[in-house]
């Protein structure tokens, strides 16, 4: 029982995350924010409807807002990831060229250190 209730969490909070970072695709596009300028300009041509266009206006800010907020949270946590892995990977190529160079730096001490007519 605790499983599947863990598992429906994890689905529902998988689909949260693609959601938001979908919407915050979407209205982090330059187009958007045209859009978002045009409707902010509209009551100046029409000034009959302004009350319903600001009020519309105003509703779209309060929902996109926090949407956006939660999608680069996630976006935000997805690059930390990467960075990490990356680094770790990094580090790996780090350590394996120290060991490379310490063992070459053992050979060429050894071979400098050779007493003469030693063979091998």
């Amino acid at each position: 029982m605790a499983i599947r209730v863990h598992l429906i969490k994890t689905k529902i909070r998988q689909f949260n995350n693609s959601l938001a970072v979908s919407i915050t695709e979407v209205i982090g596009t330059m187009w958007c924010a045209y859009a978002f300028v045009a409707l902010s300009a509209a009551p100046l041509g029409w000034a009959s409807q302004k009350d319903n266009i600001l009020y519309v206006s105003n509703c779209f800010q309060l929902i996109f807002l926090p949407l956006i907020m939660v999608g680069q949270t996630v976006l935000g946590k997805t690059s930390e990831r990467r960075a990490k892995q990356d680094h770790e990977a990094l580090m790996r190529v780090v350590n394996e060229l120290r060991d490379m160079h310490t063992d070459l730096h053992d050979k060429l001490h050894l071979a400098a250190h050779k007493p003469k007519g030693y063979k091998k």
